[in-house]
């Protein structure tokens, strides 16, 4: 049987016999669809060998499709050939032992020094609402924080005798981060001036937001998008980027991975080395700027 003809057949069953939506089986039509494009809709299913499908499956892999949609494509392929081998006695089923590649973690965007300066700066300190913002970008970026972890933060969280932030982060472990003098600075001059005119009734959170409620992630990252708007920044900034750029710099200035690992609350070593890609990275783009033979 031809392939195509073999997926029709296979999709009627699913909608007959399985009772699968209609969403669902064109789903795995749509991936099925996938496989005919690669292989040919008219090749005959019991020529298909698990080599045939794997390299199907890494050729997938390298297109930037979501894990999710990768993963549903095997599924599809398994269930398909199952089918095939229940109703119509194949030998062997190919998909069985099909599997997906690893993927290449994504090296984080980061932003160099000076791109930083230029956003810390961005803030105007003279009203309320900017000594707000030029403390919490310090302090994201002095600590490394966790957006999650920033807006949540009480003021009995900052320990300004020892200077330490006292973090609460994933699975509620707590941690306790350093900030260095520009963050001191400028959590003292919001916490003394802006927050008592931004403050409308009595809150335990540090950062609030005009109407004296405890700031969101949405309102910060709304806010960090307008000052990279205004600092000229071309990169796309968000967040999390703040959290990358503290990596990277902790890195190049001797940081090792286990402090780093404990800084940013990783449970895993593992999680914290990409940055070390982040750094090889850095290396090669320096390298390819100053050797006069690149």
């Amino acid at each position: 049987m031809e392939l195509r003809d073999a997926v029709s057949e296979f999709i009627t069953y699913l909608l007959e016999n399985k009772g699968y939506s209609s969403n669902t089986a064109q789903a795995y039509e749509r991936d099925l669809i996938k496989l005919m494009e690669y292989i040919g809709d008219d090749i005959e299913v019991k020529s298909i060998g698990k080599e045939e499908l794997q390299e199907f499956v890494n050729f997938i892999s390298k297109y930037g499709l979501a894990a999710s949609t990768r993963e549903r494509i095997i599924a599809a392929l398994r269930s398909f050939f199952s089918f095939m081998a229940e109703v119509h006695e194949l030998e062997l089923n190919p998909a069985k032992l099909l599997y997906m590649p690893k993927k290449v973690k994504k090296i984080p965007d980061y932003l160099t020094k000076e791109e930083i300066e230029k956003l810390l700066e961005a803030p105007n300190i003279s009203t309320s609402l900017g000594q707000r913002d030029r403390a919490m970008l310090e302090l994201d970026f002095a600590s490394g924080l966790r957006v999650s972890e920033l807006v949540n933060l009480k003021l009995k969280d900052i320990d300004f005798d020892i200077d330490f932030v006292r973090v609460v982060g994933k699975g509620n472990k707590e941690r306790i981060v350093p900030f260095g003098s520009m963050a001191r600075k400028f959590l003292l001059l919001y916490i003394k001036e802006g927050r008592k005119q931004i403050l409308k009734k009595k809150t335990p959170y540090l950062f609030l937001n005009y109407r004296g409620e405890p700031i969101t992630r949405i309102g910060f990252y709304k806010i960090l998008k307008n000052y990279a708007i205004k600092a000229g920044i071309r990169k796309r900034v968000y967040p999390h980027i703040l959290r990358h750029s503290f990596a990277t710099q902790m890195l190049q200035a001797g940081c090792d991975l286990r402090t780093l690992q404990i800084l940013l609350g990783h449970s895993s070593i593992t999680t914290t080395q990409v940055y070390t890609h982040v750094d090889i990275k850095l290396l090669k783009e320096t390298y390819e700027k100053a050797h006069p033979r690149v």
